[in-house]
């Protein structure tokens, strides 16, 4: 079972009751299933506030209103390509209300992550490339790739609990020489799909 990262009031409480019995740490992390970091934050807290309480947040009220991110929401998906400056300016103009471009961009950045990427380019259809279905059945499209029996480059992540490093499910092989790998080469056309071929050797 992962490790829990936040405890109830009551689980802090507890927590905090039996290291003032005795228990250690990692055993109080262990009766919880949380990290031992998580309850020697509990307990340094507690040292300098006496209460299992969270500290009191100081954040400043929010600026604008649910229905002013909604509105900032509605209008970066009508236009895509719209900039955080346009974006205040147009809530200005609907809401009176005054924010920098930064919290625009932190509104818009709760519901769109990563903010911003690369317009893909397209060309727009021109009458030579516009293909009667008749002009598709008579092209073919095929490919061929590589499948490697045994990945050989690139690093691999694994979620693993403190002491598992090397459990089964968190190595692996690793084949000196690089495995072995098949080609496979396959198509398909506006009619039908056309059998997968195996490559014995190199396809030119």
């Amino acid at each position: 079972m992962p490790l829990r990262q936040h405890l109830t009031i009551e689980e802090r409480a507890r927590a905090i009751g039996w290291l003032n019995e005795g228990v250690s740490l990692r055993e109080a992390a262990r009766r919880l299933n949380v990290s031992s970091s998580v309850i020697h934050k509990l307990s340094q807290r507690f040292r300098e506030t006496h209460t299992v309480h969270g500290r009191p947040r100081t954040d400043r009220p929010c600026v604008t209103t649910p229905a002013e991110d909604r509105y900032l929401l509605i209008s970066a998906l009508r236009n895509r390509i719209v900039t955080a400056y346009s974006l205040r300016r147009t809530l200005r103009a609907a809401t009176h209300t005054i924010v920098s471009d930064h919290t625009v961009r932190n509104r818009l950045a709760i519901n769109f992550r990563p903010m911003y990427q690369s317009v893909r380019i397209v060309l727009p259809p021109t009458p030579q490339n516009c293909w009667t279905r008749q002009q598709w059945s008579s092209v073919v499209f095929t490919d061929e790739s590589i499948f490697t029996l045994q990945n050989n480059d690139g690093r691999i992540l694994v979620y693993r609990h403190p002491g598992e490093r090397f459990t089964d499910d968190a190595i692996r092989q690793h084949n000196q020489f690089g495995g072995c790998s098949i080609m496979v080469w396959d198509g398909f056309s506006y009619h039908q799909l056309i059998p997968h071929h195996v490559i014995d050797g190199n396809l030119d």
